[in-house]
């Protein structure tokens, strides 16, 4: 099977969501699984900066220093390193949607891409450009937990968070869903250690579910992605965040 892996350049995942990769590679049967490429799509701008002064603005320090530290050591190429240690080719784009990044996918004979922490909304044609299709990994609890950010308002009231991986179709995070997964009972207030730990078991699931795909050389089991009563969320605003400060988050 082969796969391109595609993140944001930057993030504000503690070491800038490496240690999915670390994970990932760790468990993959190598054998059955080629990662072809690394994609970083570009997001890096003013709005970002921007984000980061409103961030210590609210009191969100950790997370600003994150997204601060993760700038600062864009120039070391953490994450492309790692990938071109082990012969992987690494590329950067401004959307998933660009005509080169579709023909790249037909050129490499690519199976499956897998979308991690990109808010890039994927279009037909690259959706249909992999033999198998595209696969999400939502850091929400789907099919009920929908939207941004749904891992801190489930630590926010105290319930389970987690991630689900899914496929992908034209609505967002409405494709069917391969595997949810609880990361914390809720009980942990840390949000940067939540997101590092999560990190580490979303490349280690995800080695799971690629493995056996490659092996069964089917789709695993997947579960229709519907719900009676579906909660969606957004970026906090300003009195959302001292709400969950007040709620003994640290942010």
């Amino acid at each position: 099977m082969n796969i391109v892996l595609v993140t944001s350049q930057i993030t504000y995942v503690p070491k800038n969501y490496l240690g999915v990769l670390e994970n990932l590679f760790a468990h993959l049967n190598k054998d059955l699984v080629k990662v072809k490429a690394f994609i970083t799509l570009k997001n890096l701008d003013q709005s970002v900066l921007k984000s980061t002064l409103g961030l210590y603005a609210l009191g969100a320090s950790k997370t600003a220093n994150s997204l601060v530290k993760n700038i600062v050591e864009l120039p070391k190429r953490s994450r492309e390193k790692f990938c071109e240690e082990r012969k992987i080719r690494t590329l950067s784009f401004s959307t998933m949607n660009d005509p080169e990044v579709v023909s790249l996918i037909k050129d490499l004979n690519i199976d499956l891409i897998i979308n991690m922490r990109t808010r890039c909304i994927y279009k037909k044609d690259i959706l249909e450009a992999p033999r198998l299709g595209c696969v999400n990994i939502h850091h929400g609890i789907l099919p009920k937990y929908r939207g941004t950010l749904c891992d801190l308002y489930a630590l926010s009231e105290n319930r389970p968070a987690g991630f689900t991986i899914h496929m992908m179709n034209k609505k967002i995070d409405a494709g069917k869903i391969i595997k949810a997964v609880e990361v914390d009972s809720g009980t942990e207030k840390n949000y940067a250690q939540y997101l590092s730990k999560a990190a580490d078991i979303e490349g280690i699931e995800l080695a799971k579910i690629l493995n056996q795909w490659a092996q069964s050389k089917k789709i695993p089991s997947e579960i229709k992605n519907e719900c009676d009563s579906p909660v969606f969320t957004k970026n906090p605003k300003r009195n959302q965040i001292k709400q969950f400060k007040k709620q003994g988050l640290i942010l």
